[in-house]
């Protein structure tokens, strides 16, 4: 591999270890004080954002483009997906099914193909919204037990971490796939 001179990056190794904690922190009040598993809440979230709504307004997506995304991101396997869908729809965050020859045409486009789906419920929904109250409760928390200029910092930085946010969610879009 050729070595290349490229400057070294800018970024402070503290922020590397912010982020690092960041994650295992958001993680834990996943598990500990919204009671799911932090893979499970993204599960949803994906779901949330990537599904086709249905007729009403449910993002609904295709069991395998879901089963893909697990495999390629968190190394799950079948038998492993299967499980945590099943844990899912058991505790009535997702509806796991068929879809119809029409539906599957309505949503997706296509009438050939797989037609197993997965369906976020209101109750999966809820579950997403218990953790992003949850994260800006503490954040509102934490803010108000800081400085007056610290504050004004924050409230200076919010435009920044918004355009990185975006930037970051623009950069996650899955892949299209071929064998829909």
């Amino acid at each position: 591999m050729a070595k290349t001179n490229s400057p070294p990056s800018t970024v402070s190794d503290d922020l590397f270890h912010a982020a690092a904690t960041l994650a295992a922190q958001l993680a834990l009040m996943a598990d500990q004080e919204c009671n799911i598993d932090p893979v499970e809440l993204l599960v949803l979230w994906h779901l949330k954002h990537h599904g086709q709504p249905d007729d009403e307004n449910r993002p609904v997506m295709l069991r395998h483009d879901l089963t893909n995304v697990l495999k390629k991101n968190y190394r799950y396997s079948d038998s492993d997906v299967s499980k945590m869908l099943d844990g899912l729809h058991d505790h009535g965050l997702v509806e796991k099914g068929s879809l119809t020859t029409q539906e599957r045409d309505s949503l997706f486009g296509s009438d050939a193909g797989a037609k197993l789906a997965v369906r976020l419920q209101s109750v999966g929904g809820a579950k997403i919204e218990e953790f992003k109250n949850l994260l800006r409760k503490n954040f509102d928390t934490w803010l108000s037990q800081k400085s007056k200029a610290t504050q004004l910092a924050c409230r200076k930085f919010e435009p920044i971490a918004r355009g990185f946010a975006q930037w970051l969610l623009e950069h996650y879009q899955p892949p299209p796939e071929k064998d829909k």
